[in-house]
């Protein structure tokens, strides 16, 4: 069995186009939602330890994950990537 050979061209397009991105505001918006991870992780069908990792930045959701993230935090995918949470919210 010969393994595929990874050329220069091919490299550059993996690099482009990364499979998944970090989420540095995934904890302070499950907070302000007051939601526990495994409440998070119960809306999302993920693990606890899933949710865990992504808080942690110990590994990068898919771009499928954080969408799942960002509708059970009713967020924008932007939103959940890109703006922190300012405001607390009045319960």
């Amino acid at each position: 069995m010969t393994m595929p050979m990874i050329t220069q061209d091919t490299a550059t397009k993996r690099a482009r186009a990364p499979r998944s991105l970090p989420v540095p505001y995934l904890r302070e918006w499950r907070l302000r939602r007051t939601l526990t991870q495994a409440e998070l992780a119960k809306r999302t069908g993920l693990t606890n330890a899933s949710i865990s990792f992504y808080e942690t930045r110990a590994f990068y959701p898919s771009f499928n994950t954080i969408h799942r993230l960002a509708r059970a935090l009713d967020l924008t995918p932007e939103q959940l990537q890109f703006t922190r949470p300012t405001v607390p919210e009045i319960p």
